[in-house]
């Protein structure tokens, strides 16, 4: 019943679950049942109160319920489940995590759904293990393939991008497909140096942007160019932001009082806020007149 609801009306199989949850529940829920028949109540109180309501507490809460967000009810939903303990094994049974490529090896789909505090704790070693993904790039003129070790080919812009920050083995191919060397290991900033870089740079340092999630370290100077690794050639800026210079074109460059300044692919330079063109392009009020000034009167 819960797979043909979810197809039914597209929704998540987890929200179909709480309708079918919900629908058993009005079973024994005479009132609950008729102000979801009647209107006084959406479909979305409705299914929060199932959770929890009991036949002798319904006439109350039902008042209380329509006064209230759906957000409230949920919120004192998850304080009365917590207690009872029995929804939280519910959710480490329904626990589930798989991935695949896909579009041909191009992509990886990840699907999830676990508790909570899981769910963060499977986020942040995402997060630790993002920057020693192995990758088998060719070091030459950018023109040949890469390809990650055990997944699919990805772009050179892509592995240039990986070589700001991550642990890198290359492994490098001669025309036939033999090995014919291996490559050196990139050098990824200490942990102290990040730390410093997090407490100088705060957050992303794309213009108007203030980000602080997912943000990590740039070489202003790629690695693979030479660049060093130390404080003066690292910017911190999110993962969005790090696609955009390598992906897609764009420069930065940061200067000596720590400015930085961010240029287009066409090269020219980028600021917050709206464009110039954008401003000049917009009407502009003329100046209102104002009325000439009354005649003074001479008098005597």
């Amino acid at each position: 019943m819960t797979h043909w609801v979810s197809i039914r009306y597209g929704i998540s199989a987890w929200k179909a679950a709480r309708w079918v949850a919900a629908a058993h529940a009005l079973d024994g829920l005479t009132r609950t049942a008729r102000a979801l028949a009647a209107g006084d109540l959406g479909i979305d109180k409705v299914v929060e109160l199932c959770r929890f309501v009991t036949p002798q507490a319904e006439a109350g809460l039902l008042r209380w319920a329509q006064t209230v967000s759906c957000g409230a009810i949920r919120r004192r939903g998850d304080l009365e489940i917590r207690r009872r303990q029995d929804e939280a094994a519910q959710v480490d049974r329904d626990r589930f995590l798989s991935w695949c490529y896909v579009d041909d090896g191009r992509r990886m789909a990840i699907e999830a759904e676990l508790p909570a505090d899981q769910g963060a704790a499977v986020v942040a070693a995402i997060e630790r293990m993002t920057a020693r993904i192995p990758v088998m790039p060719d070091e030459g003129a950018g023109t040949n393939g890469c390809e990650l070790e055990g997944g699919p080919a990805i772009h050179p812009e892509t592995v240039r991008r990986l070589l700001c920050n991550a642990r890198v083995q290359t492994v490098l191919e001669d025309g036939k497909g033999d090995v014919a060397g291996m490559g050196r290991l990139s050098r990824e900033p200490s942990a102290w140096m990040v730390r410093q870089l997090r407490w100088r740079d705060r957050e992303c340092r794309f213009p108007g942007r203030g980000r602080r999630a997912f943000t990590e370290a740039h070489h202003v100077v790629w690695w693979s160019r030479g660049g060093r690794t130390d404080l003066e050639n690292l910017v911190l800026i999110c993962s969005f932001h790090h696609r955009l210079v390598h992906e897609h074109g764009w420069r930065l460059a940061r200067e000596p009082d720590g400015h930085v300044r961010w240029f287009r692919p066409s090269g020219a330079r980028y600021r917050a806020g709206p464009s110039r063109v954008a401003a000049e392009e917009r009407p502009r009020r003329r100046p209102e007149r104002r009325p000439d000034p009354l005649p003074l009167a001479r008098t005597g």
